[in-house]
Formats: C-alpha cells, structure tokens, sequence
C-alpha cells in the first residue's frame, strides 16, 4: 500500500497552520479575554459572581480576599501565548510527522477498525520516540529513545545536544519563558474539601487541572498520558511542568532538570487523514515530583477504581460548596472552590469532553471494563458534575455554562479556544428579525430557546413555511439552537446574545428604517376590520387606541403592525394595541389624514367610533 499518498493529513496540518498564524490567533483570543473581563465585571454587579454589595440568603457575603482571589484568577485566564506553551506545540507537531513518515516509509499493521466511524487502528513497524528535558530558562529536545542523565544541568545538557546532531540524532533547543507561573495562584479550600486532599486548607490552581487529565486521558496505574488530538500533548505538559514546578518554588522537592518521553505506536486513519496517538510520560526526577505532590494532597495512583472514585469525591466536594441556590438560580458561594472546579472541569472537557454552542458534554464509558481501560462511570460522573445523563455522555447544565470560570486558551490546542469561545458567548437570548419586525428569545437552557407564540405570529408562521417543525410548550413557541442556525442559513438575521447583551436589550425596535407605505396601507385596511382604531391624547400627546373585536387577536394585530415598521405595544390587561411612538403616528397621519381631522379627532375622542371608519383607502 502507498501509505503517502491514501489520505491527507488535515489534524496534523491544522496544528501547523495554528503554529503559522500563531500571533494572528493570540490577537484574537485576547479579543474575547476582553470581552470575558468585561462579562465578568457584570456578573459581579448582578450577584451571579461574588460582588462587594452581593448578599446570599444563607449569610454568605464575599470580602475582599475573596474578590481578590476571583480577579487574581480571571486576570490569569489571558490566552497562553508564550515561548514555553510555543516550544512545546512546536515540538509536538515535529514529533506527529515523523510519526507519519514512520508509516509511510515502513509501513505498519492493522490493529483495530471501527466501521461504524470508518477509523482504522495501524500499529507501526518502527516506533518513534522523542525525550523532552526543561532546565532553567531551556527547553532540550531529542527526537530519539536517548536517556538522559539526572545529573545533568545547563551546560551538560547543552553538551548533549551538540555530540546528538554530531552523531546524526535530531536535536532541538528553545529557549523558553515562566508563563507556567499563572497556574501556581493557590486557593483557599473550604473544609470538606480540604478533607479530602491531605487536610491542606490551599492548593495550587495547577492540582485541580492535572485532577481533569487524571479523570479523563491520563494513565491511573501510574503517571503518563494519552493523547489523540494534535495540540493535547503541548498542554498537558505545560500542566505536569506547571505542578512540578509548584512543589520546586514550595521546596517540597529539590530544584532539578524535568524530563519526559514521548512515543508513537499507533496511528489513526480516517477520513481527516493520518493522526498518530502519542504517549508521554514524565520520567526520573519529574515523575518523583510529581507523585511527591500527589501524595502530599491525598492523591494515589495504582488501582483505577481507587483513583476514580477519589477523584470524584473531590469534584463532587468542590461542587457542593463552589454553588447554591439563590430562588430558582444558582449562584456562587465558595471562591476558593469555584475556581477548582472550573479548572478540573476544563481538563477533564479538553480529555473526554466536547464544546457545543451551547453547552458541553463529556463522552463516558459505562462498563466496569472499559473503566479499568481509562473510562469513566457515567452516573457517578454526573453525580459528581451535577450534569445530567445523556446516553453514554454528561451533559452540563445551564447554570454550569453560566458560572463556570474560563481557564486560559491557547493556539496550540484548538479545543481550549473553542471552549472559551462557548463560555463567553454562551447565549442567554437570541434575537430574530423577519420582515421587519424584530423578536427576543429567551433561552431556556440546553439550548432551547422560547418566547410567547401570541408575540411571535409572524416569527411562526415563517418558520412552519420554511417547513422547521417547532415546538409549543403551553403558550410558549420553542426554537432549538440548530433551527435558529438554520434559519439564519435561510437569510434570516439572527443574532445570540450572552448575559450582558441580553440586559443592555432593553426594548426590541422594529428594524425597518423606513415603511412602505402601500404595506402599512394593507395592514390598516384588515387591521380596521378587526378592530375599533381610536386617536386620542396623553398630556398633549397624540397616541392611537385599537381596541380588538376579539381580544385574543391582540398580539396578531401587534405582529401586523410591527412587521410594516409601526411601533406597537399591547396592554395585556385591557388586551388592546397601543401606538405611542411620534414617527409611527406620523406615518399613519400621511397614510390616513382623516383619522386625525378634527370632527373625526373630536369622535373619537368622546364617543369611540365604531370601526370601520372608512370603507376604503382613496390617498
């Protein structure tokens, strides 16, 4: 078989393409950080997020560390740009090639098919490995199965990588930055929760992060990792370095080089192309650091059921005290908790999980077996999550969209940009506009959005002839998140709002700048048989009264008016329209003058004429 020319390798380019356009990409992550910043400050005010005026029912209120502590994290949640996360991106798509070209030049054997996703498992006859060693400031890489000694420092390790390109062995050296840093800010941890993580009352934002790898594609037997998305490896060891260094600034163990291997065994083939699965593990003085700070906060590896089951207690503490209820919502009440299990949330989404528009999911195994094979228990993960089962996946829930805290992106790894995406605009409204009238939907969470069927006549009747079959909860017209989506692929102008675009709509207008005045013509004619239409006066004001025939065709009346451009309210008691708007009532003064001649004016005024007024329209 002609193993280079069967598929392209559109993963494997992808990350290239990221590595190419790699300032492009941060200028706009940091486009949405801003606009995040700007989210956060509302929720804050509005008492969703802790604020310096937010009371809780239950006698919690939020000082100063608390607040510090949630903005200190939220200032942390700037896209990861860095030379560290850069060289390691870099270095991974380097490793995913000769992957590839291991394949392509030695070939390899079937493993695994799935025909139900037409995937198919090679394992390769010529393995490749790479050993990756940070000291200092410097990143060393090897592309080859070499060890690397534990005593060896900055100028042994640069010695190193001058005999390995001697000898015909791949080197590389990059020099790197400390951004690893921001995932160092400890947390204060309320009691049961620090209960179950060696009775420590703080931790460091990079334990709860590596707690969602160990949940989803980490090994549980011992430290490594399993990574089948491009971009995975680079962020999973900037999360392993990130904790490694924590126990090095805490001296809870000695200063030393990190080193880790990376292989590949196996490669995917689908229809996207060739993507190899990749392993790394920390190994010597890393793989001693990092189970030191395991041990130190409670976490053993060893049996899988064990692991699991620990670790689920821990994200179910965390919920329990991170949120409440507030009346029907929830809201935060812990800082120190929210803040882990957000992070622990993140990873374990980055792993197992995946971003929809509006909302995630996290894909679990349900039986024993395929748990002790690295899956999880989907209905103690709900439970531990507070999501909600969905065959073999979690789904989070509304208020998980709208509470959890962001955890940095990074163009290496596309799924974090996408998943920080969805949490900035995850939409609390949808605004629809249809021949000239405009509607607000309300969503309702899981990604259905809804809104009075009486107020959106015209917003039913074009979605029945488009042939999108909608739904009616009572007196409520529901619309899923893909139909507004295929609306908008029909021509239609819809537009998603999160939390604080929605409160800044505080009325709907009527987008038609100018009206047709043979349409609004039109509709007055029917309007008039369907109602009594009568000029009167508020302090001075003109304003017109039409008053139903039939009150249940109030919002039908309204939905004909709006959709001409005529700014029309209902009195839901007296069940009439109401036109106040001065450009409005101009636009039927120059359509229908008689309406406003003083006999008719004064007629209305004292006796409310009887519609029709007119029988038709000479003008």
């Amino acid at each position: 078989m002609d193993w280079g020319e069967a598929f392209s390798n559109e993963a494997l380019e992808e990350l290239r393409g990221r590595l190419e356009r790699w300032e492009e990409l941060c200028m706009q992550l940091r486009g949405l950080y801003y606009r995040y910043i700007d989210l956060a400050a509302f929720r804050s005010e509005k008492c969703f997020y802790p604020g310096r005026r937010c009371k809780r029912p239950w006698g919690r209120e939020y000082d100063v560390g608390d607040l510090t502590f949630m903005w200190l994290h939220i200032a942390n949640t700037a896209p990861l740009c860095g030379d560290l996360i850069k060289a390691l991106a870099d270095v991974e798509e380097r490793f995913r090639q000769m992957g590839v070209e291991s394949l392509e030049k030695h070939g390899g054997v079937e493993e695994k098919s799935m025909a139900v996703t037409e995937i198919v498992h090679w394992r390769i006859k010529k393995p490749v490995y790479a050993t990756v060693a940070l000291w200092e400031k410097r990143l060393y890489v090897f592309y080859d199965g070499m060890s690397i000694g534990e005593g060896l420092r900055g100028d042994e390790l640069e010695k190193l990588i001058r005999e390995a390109m001697q000898v015909g062995i791949a080197a590389e050296v990059y020099d790197v930055d400390d951004e690893y840093k921001r995932l160092l800010l400890e947390v204060p941890l309320p009691r049961p929760v620090s209960g179950l993580l060696g009775r420590w009352n703080r931790a460091p934002v990079a334990l709860f992060r590596n707690l969602g790898w160990l949940l989803s594609d980490d090994w549980r037997q011992h430290l490594g990792h399993t990574a089948g998305n491009p971009g995975q490896v680079a962020v999973r060891l900037f999360d392993w370095i990130a904790l490694a260094k924590y126990t090095m600034e805490r001296r809870i163990a000695p200063r030393a080089p990190l080193v880790f291997k990376l292989s590949i065994y196996l490669i995917t083939r689908s229809k996207r192309g060739k993507n190899p699965i990749v392993e790394v593990r920390p190994v010597g003085t890393a793989t001693e650091t990092i189970s030191t700070v395991y041990d130190w906060f409670g976490i053993t590896l060893g049996k899988t059921e064990e692991v699991l089951a620990r670790g689920y207690l821990v994200l179910k503490a965390l919920k329990e005290e991170a949120f409440k209820r507030d009346g029907k919502m929830y809201v935060v009440n812990d800082v120190g908790a929210w803040i882990a299990f957000s992070n622990a949330v993140a990873t374990l989404v980055l792993g197992d999980g995946y971003a929809m528009p509006a909302e995630f999911r996290i894909v679990a195994k349900a039986s024993p077996r395929e748990t002790l094979e690295g899956g999880t228990h989907i209905k103690e993960l709900a439970e531990a999550l507070g999501g909600v089962v969905a065959g073999r996946e979690v789904k989070l829930q509304s208020w998980h969209m709208r509470l959890l805290l962001l955890t940095p992106p990074t163009p290496a790894f596309e799924k974090t940009a996408e998943l920080y995406e969805v949490l900035v605009n995850y939409p609390a409204a949808a605004v629809v506009e249809i021949n000239g009238a405009t509607y607000l939907l309300t969503h309702n969470g899981g990604g259905e959005f809804v809104i009075g069927k009486g107020r959106a006549t015209e917003l039913y009747e074009a979605v029945n002839r488009l042939g999108i079959q909608t739904r009616l909860k009572g007196q409520l017209l529901v619309l899923t998140y893909a139909q507004l989506e295929e609306l908008a692929r029909r021509g239609f102008a819809v537009k998603f709002l999160n939390d604080m675009e929605k409160d800044a709509v505080r009325e709907v207008k009527a987008v038609t700048p100018a009206s047709d005045p043979n349409a609004v013509r039109r509709v007055l004619e029917e309007v008039a048989k369907m109602a009594r239409i009568v000029v009167a006066t508020d302090r001075g004001r003109l304003y017109i009264r039409i008053i139903p025939h039939d009150k249940s065709k109030a919002e039908e009346i309204a939905a004909k008016l709006r959709a001409v451009g005529i700014r029309a309210t209902i009195l839901r008691k007296k069940r009439e329209v109401r036109i106040h708007e001065q450009k409005s009532i101009e636009i039927i003064r120059r359509i229908a003058p008689h309406f406003f001649h003083p006999f008719t004016f004064l007629q209305s005024h004292y006796c409310k004429i009887k519609a029709p007024i007119y029988e038709s329209f000479d003008i």
